[in-house]
């Protein structure tokens, strides 16, 4: 299957599903809701919008975003 790139005025960007498929593995996101409540505590504004409705985010904010993300901490 073809890898498909959305692009916002030259730059790349992705859809909450992309991110998830980025994010998943280093930052333990299982899941597009957890996905979406991290966009969404961050208040972080859609960079344009895929078919009206879907929205795309630059992928530098994201990362930006998942590397300021604090860690875990020591659970018990």
């Amino acid at each position: 299957m073809s890898e498909v790139k959305i692009t916002v005025g030259g730059r790349l960007a992705l859809t909450v599903r992309q991110a998830l498929d980025r994010y998943r593995d280093y930052h333990a996101i299982n899941s597009m809701e957890g996905m979406h409540s991290i966009i969404r505590r961050a208040e972080l504004e859609p960079d344009g919008l895929v078919d009206g409705r879907t929205p795309v985010y630059l992928a530098r904010k994201l990362d930006a975003l998942m590397e300021s993300r604090p860690g875990k901490g020591n659970r018990r």
